[in-house]
């Protein structure tokens, strides 16, 4: 494409870059480089007089494209004196030509080297005085007023002091095009407003200027009663940023003011027909002045807050409504809080507003009420969600109030049938449930609630959320045995309908917190448990009936309960083997019980482990490895029971693998979690269970050949070998493999993939600090610090440096001389990096006296940092 050779062709050009199809990149940086040149000042004062709208546009474009470059004094007087010849003729253009004109002039304010006194009224008086201003060209100015405050307020104070100082007498003459702005075109003046507080927030808490802005506020607010709707929404913007952002900007006349203007708004409309905005207004006011809301609910100020926020409460569903809920339970969540964080409060104002929240109750309730329809959408979901957490927090100043109430409302609705009162009672209760629970003082007030729910027909809605209660409230039915049949008949007779998965999961949690209370009834668990048919349901209840079984006393009528249990379930494939890992996990002590040590399940149970581990049939999918290892990890927490193995089962497991088998990382992580357990100061160690792993892991690892094979593998291997140190460090020293294993740890430093490097980083570490480590560190040091010298040099991601810290810190630290002569020889290797050019021998030198003198010390993190930086070219000089 031929560069332009005249004006007419540039402007063929613009129009071109408009026109659909174009090859719009090339144009565009033909015309930039055109905007560039020294000719630029001249091509955009030519375009500006073209009869194409968006030529003109371009050409002040052109004019800001320059302005944001170098030039001299002379020049800027020039183009100072062309940008105002053209606002006097194009004052009138398009609002596209106009504020790119503005915005070429607020850029000259910001960036002339040549002061430009009182642009306001030299502008004004350009155009023929206030009084003479057409209303484009008030526009025109408003919008020159609005850029410059949000322009300069990108600009930081520090750096633009006289600039920002030069902003305080720019007020008046924003002031006074504000003020006419108001007579003619009160949207614009009510932007100007917003650009210049948000300009003053940060800067004239106590400036002089602030008051001109101020006096402002009672002219501007009257908009919030304008009859056009643009007007009045755009005066609830402002006056809601206000109040939520710069509250101090209002003395107390015009706070009170502005309650006048809820008041008064709010009467003549009525809350059902409030705007989000309004509502918007209400709240944000209502948040700003919370601390008078709550010392003072009688107030003027707080009553007109309060009866707007009630008022809304009071409008019917919420799903018909949810952005004005949603807004309302904003303000409430507020309002509580401050009363919970402040409880020292007077007595009177705490009472009153203690029967405030109260009344809230009944109204919340109803708010939350299901359709009649039963149809509602993810938006009501939420609303009720966050009405839930409310309430959840009314509970810490209402206390048992609250309960007696939800009480209330809930015998109510039983009474009379209600469904949507009962479903929304009980979801109440769910919400206040932990809290609630926390000691027997309200048992006695709940207990009548129970049986009826349980015996009552419902609609699957409510049912769900008594099912939900039945799970929140098994502290309860543990102390309240009595109702306990009740909750389970309700539950199995759930597992008929579309509810079952909830059912299952709460049949779950009810068997593990009241396990002791249902041994009496395991048979009918049992019989109960054989008409299942769905895998998710089955599970779910057969770890429940597992939990019973693990309360049974002495441990030897365990057995035949559990041997009846896999027997239900052998022969069924996945299904078995996840089957048995709801068993195992049932099977796990309650966190409060005293664990026994012993060998029962070793001998007298053994029959039942040999019949689990004999489901441990795989065919070679993921998803039956993944079962197994679940299996084995769910006796991993235990010290004796019916799924606490012995370490050979595990090691079996893992000998069956090959790189090739679908998720070998499971069973990995599975023997490095039996690495742990026998490395605790109480345990049994498992020597040859260990030589045994390691020897399977390292011919993973020379299957594999490099870490970036299979990262996911790489990382596991190498995260066993890292727990083997602690306690079988010999093991791994005196393997014949061990420098083929040292240096795959440091080719997994190299590779791009994140996992094996962390777990390679954290191997190295443990290597570094063991008492016994010297023969490693003296064959392996200088391969190892050249490589993590590399990282810090630049190669490494910065996201990486504080894991590759620490083997640098635990080198200074345990080998300190062997630390220096490595780290110099790195640092002057040709392997060294040399990522910018900018590392010179000085730089090297300081880096490792600095790592010298650290000697393995927390500053190391910020030495290394540094240093990385000044490789990557982050920062200028390395001093």
């Amino acid at each position: 494409m031929s560069a332009p050779q005249s004006i007419a062709d540039v402007e063929s050009l613009i129009k071109r870059l408009y026109t659909p199809g174009e090859q719009h990149v090339v144009i565009q940086q033909q015309l930039q480089d055109l905007q560039k040149s020294p000719d630029g000042w001249q091509l955009g004062d030519a375009l500006l007089s073209s009869t194409d709208v968006n030529v003109r546009f371009f050409g002040a474009l052109t004019f800001t494209v320059k302005l944001n470059g170098p030039f001299d004094d002379d020049t800027a007087v020039a183009v100072l004196e062309r940008l105002k010849y053209w606002l006097k003729c194009l004052a009138q253009d398009t609002p596209l030509v106009v504020g790119k004109l503005m915005t070429a002039l607020v850029t000259y304010f910001l960036r002339t080297p040549v002061t430009w006194q009182k642009p306001h009224q030299e502008l004004t008086a350009l155009l023929g005085g206030a009084q003479e201003l057409a209303d484009s060209q008030l526009i025109a100015l408003l919008l020159f007023s609005s850029t410059l405050a949000e322009e300069t307020n990108k600009m930081e104070y520090a750096h633009h002091a006289a600039l920002h100082l030069r902003m305080e007498q720019e007020i008046i003459g924003a002031t006074d095009l504000m003020t006419l702005g108001l007579e003619r075109t009160k949207k614009n003046a009510l932007q100007c407003f917003a650009a210049w507080t948000n300009y003053a927030q940060p800067r004239w808490s106590t400036k002089g200027a602030l008051r001109s802005l101020q006096a402002l506020t009672i002219p501007m607010m009257q908009c919030l009663y304008d009859m056009d709707d643009d007007i009045e929404s755009e005066a609830l913007t402002v006056f809601t940023d206000l109040l939520e952002s710069y509250v101090t900007f209002f003395n107390q006349d015009q706070l009170d003011l502005i309650a006048q203007t809820i008041d008064n708004t709010s009467g003549s409309i009525g809350a059902d027909s409030i705007s989000s905005q309004q509502c918007q207004l209400v709240i944000a006011y209502g948040v700003a002045t919370i601390e008078t809301m709550v010392a003072k609910p009688q107030s003027f100020k707080a009553q007109v807050v309060l009866k707007q926020m009630v008022e809304v409460l009071q409008l019917p569903y919420a799903h018909d409504d949810e952005d004005l809920t949603l807004l309302c339970i904003e303000f409430w969540n507020a309002f509580v809080e401050y009363v919970v964080e402040n409880a020292d409060l007077e007595p009177t104002a705490l009472t009153y507003v203690k029967d405030i929240i109260f009344q809230s109750i009944t109204l919340l309730w109803r708010k939350i009420f299901i359709p009649p329809t039963l149809k509602f959408d993810e938006d009501f979901k939420t609303c009720r969600t966050d009405i839930a957490d409310l309430i959840s927090m009314v509970y810490m100043v209402l206390d048992a109030g609250l309960v007696h109430r939800l009480i209330e409302l809930l015998a109510l609705s039983l009474r009379n049938d209600d469904w949507q009162g009962v479903e929304a009672a009980v979801f109440f209760l769910n919400a206040i449930a932990d809290n609630v629970l926390e000691y027997d003082r309200l048992d006695e007030r709940l207990a009548p609630i129970f049986e009826p729910l349980f015996t009552k027909d419902f609609n699957n809605y409510v049912r769900r959320t008594i099912i939900d209660m039945i799970g929140e409230y098994g502290a309860f039915l543990m102390r309240n045995a009595e109702y306990i049949p009740h909750a389970v008949r309700y539950l199995f007779g759930s597992l008929d309908t579309p509810l079952a998965n909830v059912a299952a999961r709460s049949i779950y949690e009810l068997c593990s917190t009241c396990r002791q209370k249902l041994t009496g009834d395991l048979d009918a668990f049992i019989a109960q448990y054989g008409t299942l048919t769905d895998t998710y349901v089955k599970e779910k209840v057969i770890g429940g009936i597992a939990a019973i079984i693990q309360a049974l006393k002495p441990r030897e009528q365990k057995i035949k309960p559990l041997l009846q249990l896999i027997q239900s379930v052998e022969g069924q494939g996945l299904s078995t083997l996840l089957c048995l890992a709801a068993i195992g996990k049932g099977s796990q002590e309650p966190a409060d019980q005293t664990s026994v040590v012993d060998n029962f399940w070793q001998h007298e149970g053994k029959v039942v482990q040999d019949r689990i581990i004999g489901c441990f049939v795989l065919d070679g999918t993921g998803e039956s490895i993944d079962a197994v290892c679940q299996i084995i990890r769910s006796g991993c927490t235990e010290t004796s029971g019916p799924f606490v193995f012995q370490p050979s089962v595990t090691v079996g497991l893992l000998q069956q693998c090959t790189v090739e088998t679908p998720q070998v990382e499971s069973v990995l992580a599975v023997a490095a979690l039996l690495i742990v357990q026998h490395s605790r100061s109480r345990s049994k160690r498992i020597n040859v269970e260990a030589q045994a792993i390691l020897d399977h892991v390292v011919r993973l690892m020379q299957a594999l050949g490099h870490p970036s094979q299979d990262p996911s593998i790489s990382s596991n291997c190498l995260d066993i070998i890292s727990r083997l140190l602690k306690e079988y460090f010999a093991i791994v020293q005196s393997h014949e493999a061990l420098p083929f294993l040292l240096n795959f740890a440091v080719q997994a430093i190299e590779a791009h993939d994140i996992t094996p490097k962390r777990s390679a980083l954290d191997m190295w570490a443990r290597v570094l600090k063991h008492s016994n480590s010297e023969a490693i560190v003296l064959e392996a040091g200088p391969v190892l610090t050249q490589v993590l010298i590399r990282q810090v040099a630049g190669i490494g991601q910065r996201s990486d440096l504080d894991a590759v810290n620490e083997p640098l810190k635990a080198l200074f630290s345990a080998r300190p001389a062997e630390a220096k002569r490595f780290v110099e020889a790195a640092l002057w290797s040709d392997a060294f990096p040399d990522v910018n050019g900018r590392i010179g021998d000085a730089e090297k030198r300081r880096f490792l006296a600095q790592l010298v003198a650290l000697r393995g010390g927390p500053r190391v993190k910020e030495v290394v940092r540094d240093f990385y930086a000044a490789c990557r070219g982050v920062v200028t000089s390395y001093s």
